[in-house]
C-alpha cells in the first residue's frame, strides 16, 4: 500500500503549557509518539489567563520569586537600632518590629522598626492604630527608595504620626523628619561618627557609628 494511504492520523491538544505557555495542537501519523516539536500553539501565541476564582495568585511557571525583604546589611541595621533605643527605652514604650502601622490610602504599611506605646499590643487587629505610634523608622534600600522617600513619608504624615526616621545605609546617614503643618520636614542629618542626642521619642543617645 503507498505510503500515506488507509494511515490514520490523529489530532492531540495537549493541555500542558508548551514551553511558550500555552496549549499545543499536534498533528501526528499513526500510533507514532507526537514530537513536542510539531506542536503550534491553539491560543494564537497569547500569554495563559491566570486562574480564575483565585485573585492574586501568582503564576509561578511564569513569574520569578521575588524576595519580599532587604538584604543581610538592612537587616543588621535594623536590628542594631532595635537594640540601642530598646535598652533606653522607658518603662511603658515598645521598641517594636514586623506589626503593621495603618495608614490613611493604604489599609497598613509594616515599617523596619516602630516606637509605640506598649498599651497598643492590647488592641489587637491587624495593625496598630497610628495615635499610638511615636516613631516610624524605615531603613532604605536600593529597590524599595522610592517607597520610603514619596509614599510612606506621605502616608504616615497624613496619619498623624508624630517622627519618621530614614537610615540609609550606604550613605550611613541618620535623616530626622518631624511632623508639621504640611507634612514632614527635615530637622537634621547625621553622618556616621556623630552622636544624636533627643528628648523624642524618648530621651536617647544614638552613636551613629554602633548601628553601621
Amino acid at each position: 500500500m503507498p505510503a500515506g494511504v488507509g494511515e490514520r492520523r490523529r489530532l492531540v491538544v495537549d493541555n500542558q503549557p508548551s514551553c511558550q505557555g500555552g496549549p499545543v495542537e499536534r498533528r501526528c501519523d499513526g500510533d507514532q509518539p507526537c514530537p513536542a516539536r510539531l506542536g503550534r500553539r491553539l491560543d494564537g501565541g497569547r500569554p495563559p489567563e491566570p486562574p480564575r476564582g483565585r485573585p492574586g495568585l501568582r503564576d509561578l511557571r511564569r513569574e520569578p520569586a521575588r524576595v519580599p525583604h532587604g538584604d543581610v546589611f538592612h537587616g543588621a541595621v535594623a536590628n542594631r537600632l532595635r537594640r540601642i533605643l530598646d535598652r533606653q527605652a522607658p518603662a511603658g514604650v515598645l521598641v517594636g518590629q514586623d506589626i503593621g502601622v495603618s495608614a490613611k490610602r493604604s489599609s497598613y504599611f509594616v515599617p523596619d522598626l516602630f516606637v509605640a506605646s506598649e498599651s497598643a499590643l492590647d488592641s489587637g487587629g491587624a495593625a496598630l492604630d497610628p495615635a499610638d505610634v511615636r516613631l516610624v523608622v524605615e531603613v532604605i534600600s536600593p529597590s524599595n527608595a522610592g517607597r520610603d522617600l514619596v509614599l510612606k513619608r506621605h502616608e504616615y504624615a497624613a496619619v498623624g504620626i508624630p517622627l519618621y526616621w530614614l537610615v540609609e545605609p550606604r550613605k550611613q546617614t541618620l535623616t530626622v523628619l518631624v511632623n508639621g503643618a504640611g507634612g514632614y520636614r527635615e530637622q537634621a542629618v547625621f553622618p556616621v561618627g556623630e552622636v544624636y542626642s533627643t528628648e523624642q521619642p524618648f530621651p536617647l543617645t544614638l552613636p551613629l557609628a554602633d548601628i553601621f
